[in-house]
């Protein structure tokens, strides 16, 4: 499955890469750092703990105020006891409110890559639950010059 996963990132990445060097459209970096929560349905346990997402974003060049963006994130999530690493891949409709600033939404795709755990039962490390497949929606403010753009973001799975 994790082959599969490389190997549909690698398109799209050399999609993306293509389309940069023909059309002359914006490629950039997006990264930083997050805060997240894991609860549970009846449970009373939980917790936050900080992660980091780091990846790549399409944004087309366009003179319009309502722009889409595509983007292929890293990301770890989770809370002081249970961590997973994720591939996210996010498709935001963003509304230009000034020069450079804009408001964004929309939804994403997020494909569990992985999981960690720092708590044992009887001597055997006890994952949570992950599903291999999250999906959820994501609001954004932000800062957008070049192939550069900072901001801050909610996500909800």
């Amino acid at each position: 499955m994790l082959n599969s996963i490389r190997s549909i990132l690698s398109i799209v990445v050399l999609f993306l890469i293509s389309m940069h060097v023909h059309a002359q459209t914006p490629l950039g970096l997006k990264g930083g750092i997050q805060t997240t929560a894991l609860t549970r349905e009846g449970s009373t346990r939980a917790g936050e703990a900080f992660g980091y997402m780091f990846g790549m974003f399409f944004h087309p060049v366009n003179k319009h105020p309502v722009t889409g963006e595509f983007e292929i994130l890293f990301t770890r999530k989770g809370d002081p006891d249970f961590r997973a690493l994720y591939l996210q891949v996010p498709v935001l409709l963003n509304i230009k409110i000034a020069d450079r600033f804009f408001f964004g939404g929309g939804g994403y795709a997020a494909f569990n890559m992985g999981s960690t755990s720092n708590v044992t039962k009887n001597g055997i490390t006890v994952f949570g639950d992950f599903n291999f497949l999250d999906v959820g929606y994501i609001l954004e403010l932000g800062y957008w010059k070049d192939r550069i753009e900072s901001g801050i973001r909610f996500e909800k799975a």
